[in-house]
């Protein structure tokens, strides 16, 4: 060795070599555990059960029966005339339950009365259906819908409408799925 700046070379080079050192062990130890987190993330969304549902029904199968359902309500509730609005009455009532069908039994006489004297008829059809969130007893379906509306109101000139609604729909006992409760969202 010779002369000052060797000495000094000499002292930092181990220092160096050990400051890398331990980075290099500290970085491939990172890398180790965000491999693992990778992995262990990559295997729980592959091995996602089907909602816990009937051995025989599979995560598609639940999609199609929940969204099947949202759009058999939506379709009874815009579909309505004032010359048989039982019609639409039996379309929501054979798919909902609980204390939503219990709240449209007790509201019909009074939408049938304003159905009536307005002579009141609109069509429509449900655009898209999508599911929102599922899990082995429930889903939130939401749906977009189109209907032309004429009555006394508009006089009998036809009108467009739009509807965006959130349908709940809840599985039964008996495995089959029912709208619990509806809401327009836009």
């Amino acid at each position: 060795m010779t002369g000052p700046e060797t000495a000094a070379s000499a002292v930092v080079r181990p220092r160096l070599v050990s400051t890398l050192y331990v980075a290099f062990v500290l970085a491939l130890g990172a890398a180790v555990v965000l491999g693992v987190l990778c992995v262990r993330h990559r295997q729980a969304e592959t091995s996602i059960e089907a909602v816990d549902l009937a051995p025989s029904q599979t995560q598609q199968e639940a999609y199609a029966e929940v969204m099947k359902v949202a759009d058999a309500t939506v379709n009874g509730l815009i579909n309505i005339d004032y010359r048989s609005p039982e019609d639409s009455y039996d379309a929501v009532a054979e798919t909902a339950t609980g204390s939503f069908l219990d709240d449209y039994k007790k509201s019909y006489d009074t939408l049938k009365k304003l159905v009536t004297q307005y002579k009141a008829e609109q069509t429509g059809q449900v655009n898209a259906t999508a599911v929102s969130t599922i899990d082995a007893n429930s889903a939130a379906v939401l749906v977009s819908a189109d209907a032309t509306v004429q009555n006394v109101q508009t006089g009998k000139q036809q009108q467009s409408r739009s509807y965006r609604v959130k349908v709940t729909v809840t599985q039964q006992d008996d495995g089959s799925w029912r709208t619990t409760d509806l809401e327009f969202v836009g």
